[in-house]
């Protein structure tokens, strides 16, 4: 197969991807009603006098035309152009083949002839082509197309369930108001990540400040609960614990600065710890007294 031959599958290729991309982005144009006056007005694009043998055309202020009208034109008048000067070469092709008893010469007249007829073809069938597949392509209108959006997950009223009491092995009616899922969200959360809408909106500028500061953590604890808590925030979705990543002995500078943080956002909080030692440990770091308290559970945030 002749080199030329090899590439009309390619140049068919980028010929449809260049003229969709151009319609896409001309739809976008058209919805915004663009218009310009042009310099090289074509017929039947333009409203006003734009007739280019009017000497008084380009002074007249309605001579306008739309870049989705007169693209299409363009292409258009591509294609003919394309046409006429693929005869000419065959006609050039022919006139080589005929004039010169040339061996060589004559195989120069029949390339040109097979390259203006693979141009032909290829003109033709770009358009033939998109044609077939759609004609509202060639129209620049894919306004027309209807695009199916996604469905919304959206909260549901009144989620209930059977939660972990206060104490280990109790179990007690429970419910989450408007529950949304954290994960969905972006959050890194380690076990249930149901929470009511109102706080999420809340976590959401949390998190955007802890990451500012440089802070990694995770929400340890949402809705439903997995352990026993005193809080029946806990039980309705309206807090979370969380806790650091990474870190496995926090300072009382980054303690203080997820509880700064929080306060900054309209939560409560405090920073949970085994025993008195612990805390009377972090008040000496420079912790509130009020902001710390002895649990028995593993050092976390009570967020609410």
């Amino acid at each position: 197969m002749h080199a030329s031959t090899k590439n009309i599958p390619r140049l068919l290729a980028t010929s449809f991807l260049a003229i969709f991309i151009f319609s896409a982005s001309l739809t976008v144009l058209d919805a915004q009603g663009i218009q310009y006056t042009p310099l090289s007005p074509l017929p039947g694009t333009t409203v006003g006098t734009c007739d280019p043998s009017d000497p008084n055309y380009v002074k007249d202020p309605k001579c306008k035309v739309k870049p989705t009208d007169y693209i299409p034109k363009i292409f258009y008048l591509a294609i003919g152009i394309a046409g006429v000067l693929a005869v000419a070469r065959i006609v050039i092709g022919g006139i080589e083949y005929l004039s010169t008893d040339a061996v060589f010469k004559k195989e120069e007249g029949k390339k040109t002839i097979t390259n203006a007829i693979w141009g032909l073809v290829l003109a033709i069938g770009a358009f033939a082509l998109l044609n077939t597949i759609s004609s509202g392509t060639l129209q620049f209108d894919l306004s027309k197309i209807k695009a199916q959006r996604p469905p919304v997950a959206k909260p549901s009223a009144v989620t209930t369930g059977i939660c972990i009491g206060t104490t280990s092995g109790s179990q007690v009616p429970c419910q989450c108001t408007n529950c949304v899922s954290l994960r969905r969200l972006g959050f890194r959360v380690k076990n249930n990540d149901q929470v009511e809408r109102g706080l999420s909106d809340k976590l959401t500028n949390l998190d955007t400040d802890l990451q500012t500061l440089g802070i990694p953590y995770w929400i340890t604890e949402a809705w439903p609960p997995t352990v026993p808590h005193l809080s029946d925030c806990h039980r309705n979705g309206t807090c979370v614990d969380i806790n650091f990543v990474y870190i496995s002995s926090p300072t009382a500078q980054q303690i203080k600065s997820v509880l700064r943080a929080a306060l900054g956002n309209g939560f409560q909080g405090a920073y949970e710890v085994k025993t008195d030692a612990d805390k009377q440990a972090l008040v000496r770091a420079g912790v509130s007294a009020g902001y710390i308290w002895v649990t028995g559970a593993v050092p976390h945030f009570h967020i609410y």
